[in-house]
């Protein structure tokens, strides 16, 4: 059931992140599944039903986001390092999906609420610290560091339109030729 939601969840991100845009998704679909692992510890046993769910849609939206993470990633880095910061990026996911299931053994062992405070405020912390980073929809990918200081520095406009000009002037030595 839950390969279900991951693929529904996959789906149905790439569309919305196309519309919304990388940060919001990203730190919407974190911040929810981190409040959803924390309201599971006041839903009493009777009603498993309700925390099932609970618990399923916080797998839904922390599967989105991941997903659109692969689209986000990339964005974020020039050209001269994308493929090592999209790895270390990659491996640090890595190893948290190595040590999760560790680390979550270790806390239900330890107390019952545990694994749901430490998930929760793990996926808050995470949704509240993606406005920091740059949106990328619609925006040139970075070339340079200097192209990434630049959009750090709210010079993207600027580079925005450098980039249409010089496509505009390149589409016309195509055209003459």
């Amino acid at each position: 059931m839950l390969s279900v939601f991951e693929i529904v969840s996959v789906l149905l991100a790439t569309p919305v992140n196309q519309l919304v845009g990388r940060r919001h998704v990203i730190g919407s679909t974190l911040l929810l599944a981190g409040a959803l692992f924390l309201a599971v510890m006041f839903v009493p046993e009777e009603i498993w039903y309700v925390k099932w769910a609970l618990v399923m849609i916080s797998f839904f939206l922390a599967g989105g986001g991941y997903q659109v993470v692969f689209m986000y990633v990339p964005e974020l880095f020039p050209t001269m390092v994308r493929t090592k910061g999209f790895a270390m990026v990659t491996l640090a996911g890595s190893l948290g999906q190595c040590v999760a299931p560790i680390v979550t053994d270790l806390l239900a062992q330890q107390t019952w609420w545990a694994v749901n405070v430490s998930l929760g405020c793990a996926g808050m912390v995470a949704g509240l610290l993606v406005p920091a980073l740059p949106e990328t929809k619609s925006m040139p990918l970075p070339e340079t560091i200097q192209d990434v200081e630049d959009r750090r520095n709210n010079n993207v406009q600027q580079r925005t339109e450098k980039h249409k000009k010089a496509l505009t002037v390149t589409d016309l030595q195509h055209s003459h030729v």
